[in-house]
């Protein structure tokens, strides 16, 4: 080289240009730049962090380090949300693409969330790329070192070292990628989901909840059936137990008046027997098409599910849509490639047999999804029932429907812990089919789902299923219909 004789000087150079074009880079801090310049924020140490800190996560040491020398660390000692995370930012840069009133396109909300998480899931696609490139930089160190020695290293122009140093390497860069994809897939979800429960939330605010009590007319017809003088017994009742409230229950619900008001007098009542064998046979037909419409059935018991159980669904689902059409076919082709080389044709004869196996899998799949189905739609019809019996409690405690009431939950719990049952072995089977360890090692997605609070359970008072989420005030529940007059 020209600059030889420069010897040890070289040498300090190189290490100053190193120092200067790699050390300081990335240990230099971000500059803050908030999200709105006319309300800037405290900013979050991860803001903030230089290129190193961020992907060893040394930002966080400090709060680590306060927690871990204090018996209970405040709330207000924790560092500030970053402000791209604050919900009115996100849902102002989202909410244009997947509110329904705001949004006149009609896609798939799938193809509308890829829209609004574009950004990254191209960097989960980087990563999920480069992660599999450093996973094969192994078995290719092997195989030429392998070919190192048994040909006493004639014809060979790379040095085994390189391939040592190959194996290393690549490890580490395959867990920096793996890291970062899996941090990335977090804040994914974290925000997906803030944003589908606020969409939920403020939907379900424009929502008529009338549409929700099991049917409007039919319903309505199915109410006339009691006679007045249980209808009296049923005002004063409600009255009693709702003095406080500020409206009145007959003033809110124009479906419900031959059931909430009472008599003001014998006379009335002494009438009303006249007339109600005319009315249950008119409400026989009713009684029969008491079935809701699909769209109107169980609205309470959807938007509280929708919130929980459906939305912990959602729950890596960045991962498996960039694991499923972009890592896995790039793997699947790279593993073909480096087994063709390395077997030969016996490699086809393998990839036939997996194709010719893929249709009971894609079988199984689908009994999955119509079991995952049932079972949802039996868990809103629990849901709804045990939330329309809160709303009611009182009058529950007032005619003693506890048994019945608890025995026609229990009979909804027990067709929806059938569909939990077949929707397990379905589940169990595929994932045992696709990877050797799924039996005994369940996945992070298989251990949230079988916890409390994904598991759709509810928790329970003497015996009976409560519901812990609060819903709007449903006036008449059919059910209790059925069980007073099983009392009468």
């Amino acid at each position: 080289p020209a600059d030889k004789a420069e010897g040890l000087i070289l040498w300090v150079k190189i290490a100053l240009l190193s120092v200067a074009g790699f050390v300081v880079p990335i240990i230099i801090p971000k500059k803050y730049t908030p999200v709105n310049p006319e309300e800037p924020l405290e900013p979050n140490p991860e803001q903030t962090a230089s290129f190193l800190s961020f992907n060893t996560y040394t930002f966080i040491a400090p709060v680590i380090w306060r927690a871990y020398n204090m018996r209970h660390l405040p709330f207000d000692l924790l560092p500030p949300l970053p402000d791209y995370d604050h919900l009115k930012n996100i849902a102002g840069r989202s909410f244009p693409r997947l509110d329904p009133l705001i949004s006149k396109s009609r896609r798939h909300v799938g193809l509308k969330l890829i829209r609004v998480f574009w950004s990254e899931l191209l960097i989960l696609a980087a990563m999920g790329v480069t992660a599999v490139i450093g996973q094969f930089a192994a078995p290719i160190s092997i195989n030429n070192l392998l070919a190192y020695f048994e040909n006493g290293g004639q014809g060979s122009t790379v040095k085994p070292w390189f391939w040592i140093a190959l194996m290393f390497f690549g490890r580490i860069f395959q867990t920096i990628c793996d890291q970062w994809f899996i941090f990335t897939t977090s804040r994914v979800n974290v925000r997906m989901q803030a944003i589908i429960t606020e969409l939920i939330f403020e939907h379900a605010l424009r929502v008529r909840m009338k549409a929700g009590t099991n049917g409007g007319e039919d319903f309505s017809a199915a109410t006339t059936t009691t006679t007045p003088e249980s209808a009296s017994q049923v005002g004063d009742g409600a009255a009693a137990s709702d003095a406080g409230d500020g409206d009145s229950v007959a003033g809110q619900s124009s479906t419900s008046n031959a059931t909430i008001i009472a008599p003001s007098s014998t006379s009335s009542t002494n009438k009303g027997k006249g007339k109600a064998q005319p009315e249950r046979k008119a409400a026989k037909p009713g009684v029969q098409a008491e079935a809701p419409k699909a769209k109107e059935k169980n609205i309470v018991g959807r938007i509280n599910n929708l919130v929980t159980s459906d939305l912990s669904s959602l729950n890596n689902s960045s991962m498996n849509l960039v694991y499923s059409t972009v890592e896995s076919p790039f793997q699947i082709v790279l593993c073909m490639t480096f087994l063709y080389r390395i077997l030969g044709w016996s490699t086809l004869v393998g990839i036939a047999a997996m194709i010719l196996s893929l249709p009971l899998p894609g079988f199984i799949t689908s009994r999955l999804q119509g079991t995952q189905r049932e079972k949802m739609e039996r868990t809103d019809s629990r849901v709804q029932s045990v939330t329309e019996m809160m709303n009611v409690i009182r009058m529950v405690k007032l005619f003693g429907w506890e048994s019945r009431i608890a025995t026609q939950l229990n009979e909804k719990r027990e067709l929806e812990l059938v569909s939990v049952k077949k929707n397990r072995l379905y589940d169990h089977y595929v994932f045992g089919t696709m990877t050797a360890h799924a039996g005994t090692l369940p996945s992070k997605s298989q251990r949230l789902s079988r916890s409390p609070s994904h598991s759709g359970t509810q928790p329970t008072h003497r015996g009976q299923p409560l519901s812990v989420l609060p819903s709007s005030r449903v006036e008449r529940i059919p059910f209790l219909e059925k069980g007073k007059k099983q009392c009468r």
